[in-house]
């Protein structure tokens, strides 16, 4: 069982209009949309909550967000850092530090040498899942939240 117990949530929710450009952000895991027809001269309008989910130590230091979970993610499916590193258009020392200061921050380790590879802890699993679940649910609320509230501002 994971547990994270002295480590703080920071949750940033944005509520934009999309633009021209914002075709990037409509397939990320991030945003939810809500279809909402402005009553106002009958405009139909697109609004998408944008949710950011990070855990954050008591002095804010960064310990896992959606950066560090990519990061895993690459390393587990490449099993090396440097890989991971050029497919996520990082140097190695950045890919390296996060996961130092993720680990040192945790207490725990997230990935181990194996043989001339590397891969990833039980904790490491146990941990990206974890934070898959509490994004999709902060996504799920922010999305209930935000057409239970403010779709009813907008009639």
């Amino acid at each position: 069982m994971l547990y994270l117990t002295t480590l703080y949530m920071s949750i940033l929710i944005q509520m934009t209009q999309p633009r021209e450009n914002d075709a990037g952000l409509r397939n990320r895991t991030d945003c939810g949309r809500i279809q909402a027809k402005k009553l106002t001269a009958g405009m139909d309008t697109e609004f998408i909550v944008h949710s950011k989910v990070w855990i954050e130590d008591k002095r804010g230091g960064a310990v896992f967000g959606a950066g560090r979970y990519a990061i895993l993610e690459a390393v587990e499916r490449l099993r090396s850092f440097q890989a991971a590193a050029k497919e996520l258009k990082m140097s190695y020392r950045a890919v390296w530090c996060r996961i130092k200061v993720s680990e040192e921050r945790l207490g725990k380790a997230l990935v181990v040498r194996d043989g001339r590879g590397t891969k990833l802890t039980p904790f490491a699993r146990e941990l990206m899942t974890a934070f898959l679940d509490m994004e999709s649910r902060v996504r799920r609320e922010a999305d209930t939240a935000f057409a239970d509230h403010t779709l009813n501002m907008l009639k």
